[in-house]
């Protein structure tokens, strides 16, 4: 008859079991702890730190420094707050500014209601806020935050990689759609009124390449070299020299890309699309780097809304990642 005390080799199994149970409440708790202390992404917190520096969020004159927490995950970005450390106080601890939400798609920072988990409507100060960096393609710039870069595209050409993307607006504006009748030439159903202009000037391209412009020679669309000089498309007539410029110090090329417009319908799928006029983009091709350069059209105005029609926030800053001295 078998004994029914354990074994050794079942006790010591028992004693391990016992001792693994007793550890594993303060292994889980451990692993939440850590959980909960995640740090933020660099991108949300580093963003709000720079708001918050620019627009002196801890008072008039205070020279400490900001830092950030976790608070939750929102639907458009995220909530953190904002703390404060500098020699205003005393106790040598961190005091809390405030909670904020930093969008996800604009790097735009707005109050958070933490009972309501809301945040302001309105963005703090836009205009007195330095841009976001934003980077890709191995370029890095400062994009205004009415703007937002589509997901790059690598593709080859020639036995050499082109990098491209566009800038487009952070919110999509409605389509202005238009009738067209029998005698404007268009097509039924007539009660129909989704005709719309299509036009490249609508966004920015950027398209990045390893190359000397001037020794190799080798086109970055749309631009190419042909009879001696570096030309653009033109839908109306024979392709006019590009004018050699200064670029924010970088030399580059500069002429406008001609195009035929049409009118096209957005809902019905059988049509014969309407001749609209001609339309230009100005396009610059930039020796960025001497190994590196960038073909742009269309550039992004400041601040189309405001009256800003130049290209100076994204074209000024426009520089090679990594370079913050925008190597000339």
């Amino acid at each position: 008859m078998r004994s029914a005390n354990p074994t050794p080799q079942l006790h010591r199994l028992s004693l391990g079991a016992g001792l693994l149970l007793a550890l594993l409440p303060g292994w889980a708790a451990a692993q939440a702890g850590k959980v909960s202390q995640a740090t933020v992404p660099p991108s949300a917190c580093e963003r709000l730190v720079q708001v918050a520096q620019a627009l002196a969020l801890a008072g008039p004159g205070t020279t400490g420094r900001y830092h950030c927490e976790t608070q939750q995950r929102t639907r458009t970005g995220q909530a953190l707050a904002l703390r404060y450390r500098g020699p205003e106080v005393a106790d040598g601890s961190s005091n809390l500014v405030g909670y904020y939400e930093v969008d996800r798609g604009t790097q735009s920072v707005h109050a958070w209601d933490l009972a309501t988990g809301k945040r302001a409507p309105g963005a703090l100060a836009d205009g007195a806020l330095p841009p976001p960096t934003v980077m890709a393609c191995g370029l890095a710039f400062e994009l205004p935050v009415h703007y937002r870069i589509t997901r790059p595209q690598r593709s080859e050409s020639e036995g050499r990689t082109v990098c491209a993307f566009n800038v487009v607006a952070a919110k999509s504006k409605p389509m202005q759609l238009d009738c067209k009748g029998e005698r404007e030439g268009g097509s039924p159903p007539y009660n129909v009124c989704d005709w719309a202009i299509g036009s490249d000037a609508d966004k920015t391209t950027v398209r990045v390449a390893h190359t000397r412009m001037d020794r190799d020679r080798w086109g970055i669309d749309p631009f190419v070299y042909d009879n001696g000089a570096w030309r653009l498309p033109n839908a109306y007539a024979d392709a006019a020299p590009a004018e050699r410029i200064d670029f924010f110090g970088r030399p580059a090329y500069q002429g406008a890309v001609v195009s035929r417009l049409v009118w096209y319908r957005t809902r019905t799928k059988t049509y014969d699309a309407i001749y609209a006029g001609a339309g230009d983009a100005r396009a610059l091709l930039v020796q960025l780097t001497p190994e590196v350069a960038v073909a742009l059209v269309s550039p992004p105005a400041d601040d189309p809304a405001a009256g800003e029609v130049e290209c100076r926030i994204f074209c000024g800053s426009l520089r090679v990642a990594g370079r913050p001295d925008t190597a000339r």
